[in-house]
């Protein structure tokens, strides 16, 4: 296969659609030969802090000489960013090749009636069969969007199991209250598997969580406590202390402290299987980079681009902003799904919002149209200046062209946002 034909096959699968259940990823992992139980896995699930959880504890076993597998959704720069090994995309020629192993898997799947595989359950095996093949030390599997009916949720018995912090999102699927959307998170859950919990924003999200480990699972647990209150913070870098020992970190932000002692708390857990000095674990936590989450991309003016999209993350979002630059002026650009609940994420940033421009995201399914946000900002504040814009590059050139030295700019709502920012920076 070539890597067109790669690509084209992946196209062909999106026509499929998405669904929840594992009926169909398990008999594709079955006709390619179980790869996701062949190893090391350390799976997480949660609404906000996947990435940054697991990119502290990648950058600790890295720094331990590990070879670290990862899988993430979505991709925010480029497609084969989703299967990396130590910080490197999976190259095309693999892709290509681990591509037709699969899209065969799919076809004789529908001759013998099954229904083709999503798109997701097709590149989550594209995952399992890679990381296999490079014999990895161990995989950090994300989760899509649930737990127990996600496509991920195949591999038998993990190092351990991870739970970011959980919020309301993806109702449509997930459930309608916050305790339904953790305990549909916690079916990743193993009997036996030790659970890590992150501090949760929401304490119906930990109580579900810890039910279901106790009553449901069977599973041993470590909530770990919140450092954030106590960490020190600047824009060169964030100190906490854990366990009795002292951390620095460079990424940024409000809730990334939490982040990291659940990595940390992570790694000791499953430390038989990765050991290495406290030291060595700590200067990778530090070496530690995820883009698109607080990141800084310019100074004077700043231009922070994050990947807040939903109404808990822009909370921690407006924090943060407030608790670096509290006397600065902000700058939004925005854009988002309508399927997320945009009415109470304008509601959270408005107060900071010196002036927006809307926008909407690279996604003309789930896009939002910027002149609907201009409506709803209006609706909630008439007084705040709104001008749509059409692109990123006009939404760009209108916020940081007219903004001064006390400005900041601030560029969230959808995680795709983050690819055409990088777009305009090349």
């Amino acid at each position: 296969m070539t890597i067109n034909e790669a690509f084209k096959f992946i196209d062909y699968a999106k026509t499929f659609g998405s669904r929840l259940g594992l009926v169909c990823i398990k008999e594709l992992l079955r006709r390619l030969g179980q790869p996701q139980n062949k190893r090391p896995v350390i799976h997480i699930a949660g609404t906000n802090g996947k990435g940054s959880t697991f990119a502290f504890l990648e950058a600790g076993l890295r720094a331990g000489g590990y070879k670290v597998g990862r899988y993430i959704s979505p991709a925010l720069f480029t497609y084969l960013e989703r299967f990396s090994i130590n910080g490197v995309s999976m190259d095309e020629e693999n892709f290509a090749e681990i591509a037709g192993w699969v899209e065969q898997a799919c076809k004789d799947m529908v001759k013998e009636g099954f229904l083709h595989p999503t798109v997701f359950e097709v590149e989550t095996a594209i995952s399992f069969c890679y990381f296999a093949k490079e014999e990895v030390d161990v995989v950090l599997l994300e989760t899509g969007m649930g737990g127990s009916e996600d496509a991920t949720n195949v591999v038998e018995m993990p190092l351990a199991t991870v739970f970011s912090s959980v919020s309301m999102d993806h109702m449509e699927f997930l459930g309608d209250t916050i305790a339904d959307i953790a305990r549909e998170k916690a079916g990743i859950m193993r009997k036996g598997v030790l659970a890590v919990i992150a501090p949760q924003w929401k304490e119906g999200a930990k109580q579900a969580l810890l039910q279901y480990a106790i009553c449901k699972s069977d599973s041993p647990y470590i909530l770990v406590d919140s450092v954030c209150d106590d960490a020190e913070y600047s824009l060169d870098g964030t100190t906490f202390v854990f366990g009795g020992h002292k951390y620095e970190i460079s990424m940024l932000g409000a809730f990334q402290p939490d982040n990291a002692a659940t990595a940390i708390s992570t790694w000791q857990a499953v430390k038989e299987h990765f050991p290495m000095e406290i030291e060595v674990f700590s200067k990778g936590l530090k070496e530690a980079k995820w883009r698109g989450r607080f990141e800084v991309l310019q100074r004077e003016p700043y231009v922070i681009r994050d990947g807040a999209h939903n109404a808990d993350a822009v909370k921690w979002l407006k924090k943060t902003l407030l608790m670096y630059f509290p006397k600065k002026r902000f700058k939004l650009i925005m854009g988002v799904f309508r399927d997320k609940d945009y009415k109470e994420m304008v509601s959270e940033i408005l107060p900071v919002a010196e002036e927006v421009v809307t926008i909407a995201p690279p996604d003309s399914g789930r896009a939002l149209l910027a002149e609907e946000l201009r409506e709803e900002i209006i609706r909630q504040n008439d007084t705040i200046p709104v001008v749509c814009a059409s692109s990123m590059e006009e939404a760009w050139s209108r916020a940081v062209e007219c903004s001064d030295k006390e400005s900041v700019i601030v560029i969230f709502g959808s995680l795709s946002l983050a690819g055409e920012v990088e777009r305009i920076l090349k």
